[in-house]
């Protein structure tokens, strides 16, 4: 069943999907399956603790304090922002929703007045 009050989907009562059989995919395979409960986008915890040991080994922050020290180094910059992002927070980035220094609402009603206009040109018997 599909949501919380096991009412069937549209698939689920019918016995058909909405899209088209090429687009469907090929069905697992019955058995098990290596693919599953793999997740390739995010690293272990046990990577994330190697990394983080790592980073703080004497070693590594010795060779940041050395390229830190030359500004002329040809990592300087890649340096200065990987301590400061570690140290302090990567900055926030602002985001512009006014859409060219137009408001939320002059946005919003542009777009109401453009489907207006799209549906009386594709409808003519409304503007009638």
């Amino acid at each position: 069943m599909s949501n919380s009050r096991n009412a069937p989907s549209a698939e689920e009562a019918t016995g058909r999907s909405n899209l088209p059989t090429n687009l469907r995919g090929k069905p697992f395979a019955k058995g098990p399956d290596p693919r599953r409960g793999v997740s390739p986008g995010r690293p272990s915890d046990d990577f994330t603790a190697m990394m983080r040991a790592l980073a703080s080994d004497e070693e590594t922050i010795a060779e940041l304090r050395k390229i830190l020290k030359d500004r002329n180094h040809e990592h300087f910059i890649k340096a200065l922002t990987f301590c400061a992002d570690r140290g302090y927070g990567k900055p926030a980035q602002p985001i512009d929703v006014t859409s060219n220094g137009k408001s939320l609402a002059d946005v919003l009603r542009e777009g109401r007045d453009r489907v207006a206009r799209m549906r009386d040109m594709l409808d003519p018997e409304r503007v009638q």
